[in-house]
């Protein structure tokens, strides 16, 4: 779905098809860019869950970056990555080569296990890297084999910004249709439906508001949850029946 077709489905959604309250530069375009990003992270949180963190990053696979970069014993400042801009639960993986030309995935420590280097699993090396992040700097751990050390950075990205017109370059491009799979499109549409209802603030808006944002969170749910537990083709299917029937319903009104 373009970022037109997005705004002539937001209009028709929220009553207003002429754009004569919710125009599209002041509330329909800022609408949807927050909604995209609200998604995105939405998606993240399920990340942390048992058994859904490669699910959420199947899901967000059209926004997932690799880049490699030279860290030195400093660390890598992950905001000046390249392909777009880092989300801070976006991290996926990193991996180095070592010095006899073995790919060598890292294992991340967490910030609890900081300071226990003395320890040989923390410590890291070449050939059992370990990584660590700590104020949006990513740390390589190698205590052999000296620094600095190509990294490849595994990460879940920012999409780029929506507009009608394209602009932009690299992560700050401006593109006319979402970065994201076109089965998360409409729900983009919904948040953003949510978004403008609450601006605008009357007693109906915020009731329907209320109700989309409980039905686009169900999805979310159906799609992260459901996938782990039914066939893909099933969770699918009702997926998009749910939401089918829900655009239709709200046709009517």
């Amino acid at each position: 779905m373009t970022v037109s077709e997005m705004s002539t489905l937001l209009g028709s959604l929220l009553n207003d098809p002429n754009a004569e309250v919710f125009t599209a530069a002041d509330y329909k375009l800022p609408a949807l860019n927050s909604a995209q990003r609200e998604l995105v992270l939405m998606l993240l949180g399920y990340a942390n869950m048992d058994g859904q963190r490669e699910t959420v990053f199947d899901i967000l696979s059209e926004i997932q970056e690799a880049e490699t970069h030279a860290i030195d014993s400093s660390g890598f400042d992950l905001s000046t990555v390249t392909a777009r801009h880092f989300l801070r639960n976006g991290f996926v993986n990193a991996s180095i080569i070592d010095d006899d030309d073995v790919v060598r995935w890292c294992t991340r420590i967490t910030t609890a296990n900081m300071g226990r280097t003395e320890n040989r699993y923390f410590e890291g090396s070449t050939r059992d890297p370990k990584v660590r992040i700590w104020e949006n700097k990513l740390y390589l751990l190698i205590s052999v084999g000296g620094y600095p050390r190509n990294t490849t950075i595994y990460y879940i990205g920012m999409p780029y910004a929506l507009s009608t017109t394209a602009g932009g370059s690299g992560k700050d491009a401006i593109v006319t249709t979402s970065n994201l799979n076109p089965l998360l499109h409409d729900l983009i549409v919904l948040l953003a439906e949510v978004k403008c209802r609450r601006m605008r603030g009357t007693e109906s808006d915020f009731a329907e508001a209320q109700l989309v944002s409980n039905f686009a969170m169900q999805q979310v749910q159906l799609l992260v949850q459901g996938a782990i537990n039914e066939p893909q083709s099933k969770t699918l299917g009702q997926f998009m029946r749910n939401q089918n029937s829900f655009m239709q319903n709200k046709a009517k009104k």
